[in-house]
This record gives C-alpha cells, sequence and structure tokens, in this order.
C-alpha cells in the first residue's frame, strides 16, 4: 500500500501542469539616418525586422512559469527591462534579478523594428539571435544560444557553446568556441577557431584563420587563405580557383588537404615532420627534395615556369595532399 501511494505522489508530481504568466513591454522611439540600436539580453530570443520608417519599435515579451501563478508573477516581476534613447542611439538592457523559486523559468523575448540602415549591437545569453538583413557594421555577442543570420556587409561575430549560421556576408570577423558554424558566401574572412563541431565555409574570397581542435572544411577558395595556426584538427579546401593567388598553412598533428589540380599554376613550398607529402596527379617540377623525418619538397606545378600563386604548406606530425 504505501509504494503504491508512493508511485502515486510520483505521479502527480510529475505530471503537473506548470502555470504560466505573460507580461509585454512596447516602446516607439524616433530616430534619424543610421540609428544604433543596441540590446543586452539573457534567457530569450532576440528577433530583427526590417521596418519602412524611421522608427525603432521594441516588443518585449516576459513570460514566467511556476508551480501556481503567483510564482509565475513573481518570476515575471523579477525582470528588469530598460529601453532608453540619447540622441539617435537606443538601449534596451535585461536585468535579472535572483529570487528562490522551485521548478520555476522565466524567458525575454525581443522583437524590435528597425529601419534598413540601423547599426546594431546585440548581446545574448542562453538565446537566440534572428536577423535577416544587415546593411550598416553589426556586432553580435551570442553564448549558449544560436545566431542565424541572412546577409551582412560587415559582421564581427563572436559564438560559444552555440551555432553560427550566416548565409551571406561580405565582410566577417568570427571568434568561435566550442559551437558549430556554417557560413555561405563570405568575400573577407578573418577567424579563430577552438573546439568548434561542424566547420563549414561554402565559398570564400579571402580568410585569415587560426584553429584548435576544429575541422575546417572550405567548399570553394577564390582567392586566398591564410591559416596561421592549425591544431589538433584538419583542414580541407575542396575546390580552389584557377586564378587563386596563396594558400599558405602552418599546422600541427593536424591533415592538410587543398584540391589542386593539374589545371592549376603555383609555386609551391612543402615541409612534413613526421608525415608525408601527396601529390596526386601533380606534376611538380621540383628544384629541392628531402626525405626522411622531415620530408621536403619545393618547385613549381603547371604550365607557367614562373607562376604568380604559391602554395606554402608546414606541417608537423600530419599528411599533406594536394589533390
Amino acid at each position: 500500500m504505501l509504494m503504491l501511494l508512493l508511485m502515486g505522489l510520483c505521479t502527480v508530481s510529475t505530471t503537473a501542469v506548470a502555470k504560466e504568466y505573460r507580461r509585454q513591454i512596447v516602446k516607439e522611439f524616433n530616430v534619424g539616418a543610421r540609428p544604433e540600436l543596441s540590446i543586452d539580453n539573457r534567457f530569450g530570443e532576440i528577433r530583427i525586422v526590417e521596418g519602412a520608417d524611421r522608427k525603432i519599435l521594441i516588443r518585449v515579451e516576459l513570460i514566467g512559469e511556476g508551480s501556481t501563478e503567483e510564482e509565475a508573477r513573481k518570476y515575471v516581476n523579477s525582470i528588469s527591462v530598460d529601453l532608453s534613447q540619447s540622441g539617435n542611439r537606443v538601449v534596451a538592457r535585461t536585468s535579472h534579478h535572483i529570487i528562490r523559486c522551485n521548478n520555476c523559468g522565466r524567458l525575454v523575448n525581443y522583437t524590435v523594428t528597425a529601419p534598413r540602415d540601423v547599426v546594431l549591437s546585440l548581446i545574448n545569453r542562453f538565446g537566440n539571435i534572428y536577423l535577416n538583413r544587415a546593411t550598416q557594421p553589426l556586432t553580435v555577442t551570442v553564448k549558449y544560444g544560436n545566431l542565424y543570420l541572412k546577409e551582412a556587409a560587415t559582421a564581427s561575430v563572436s559564438v560559444s557553446f552555440g551555432m553560427a549560421s550566416i548565409d551571406r556576408c561580405a565582410t566577417l570577423t568570427l571568434d568561435s568556441r566550442y559551437s558549430s558554424v556554417t557560413l555561405g558566401t563570405v568575400g573577407s574572412f578573418t577567424g579563430t577557431s577552438k573546439f568548434d563541431g561542424t566547420y563549414r565555409i561554402e565559398s570564400v574570397g579571402r580568410c585569415t584563420l587560426t584553429a584548435g581542435y576544429t575541422q575546417v572544411k572550405i567548399d570553394r577558395l577564390e582567392q586566398q587563405c591564410v591559416v596561421d595556426k592549425l591544431r589538433f584538427g584538419g583542414l580541407r579546401i575542396r575546390e580552389v580557383a584557377r586564378d587563386f593567388s596563396e594558400i599558405s598553412v602552418q599546422a600541427s598533428y593536424s591533415e592538410v588537404r587543398l584540391g589542386l589540380t593539374p589545371t592549376h599554376a603555383f609555386r609551391a613550398t612543402l615541409s612534413a615532420s613526421y608525415g608525408t607529402i601527396h601529390t596526386g596527379k601533380l606534376s611538380i617540377r621540383a628544384t629541392d627534395t628531402r626525405t626522411g623525418r622531415r620530408n621536403e619538397l619545393v618547385g613549381t606545378a603547371g604550365a607557367s615556369s614562373n607562376p604568380r600563386a604559391t602554395v606554402q604548406v608546414a606541417s608537423s606530425f600530419g599528411d599533406i595532399y594536394l589533390q
């Protein structure tokens, strides 16, 4: 009988429906050309929508959950949202006051309508950021959340313990940690990566990259790729434009694969300590070769005797593949 009673109590506690309380804050700001908008939030999402007039409209939905409606309301009331304007700059900041509440939760969701030329600075912790287009310089920091960005002219992004998905960006600086990165078409890219999972770039013009414990995959390289430190990971460039200018990689405990074919013309300087250099179908006219613990290959590839493009790869404890 006692066991049945305990089982019944457990069933009641696990199937109890949490009570929810919602409150909304709406505020509108008149702005001029190229207004600035700064949002600092946590425990919720930020959505930026493009508007047609010279106004910034901020809607903030506060959601609290608790075992009773009173607890849910108490949790919502523990959130402070400060919306202010100074000149052409609008600032939104969320603050959470610490309260004790078992089985409670709270969310702060921003939906913002802003002019197309708004200059955005967004910080979100424990939540996602959604943005279709940024025509002005964009600054984003997201931690324990995801960034979904369709298009940007210039962006500086920091993501940790989350994901960055960016479809198109002319100039991108990305600092990522313990995250997943998926980039579409990027003109100029500067990246720092550590312990990331998926790290894929569909197409990049010029890139400068430092990576540790990350497998970097680039579908197509147009001009230049400089990886000054690649450790305990890997680099794979599947396709390289015929008129590329430079590939330079410094790697250790990493595999480097470059999609170079007999149609490419370049000067090669390759070295692999405790590794092997694989040239595949390439015919490299070597001017210097060494074998042993340190394999080296210096020469030219392609039809030109004095090609403009250069490929320099120095690897320790990892193989090099040109194929």
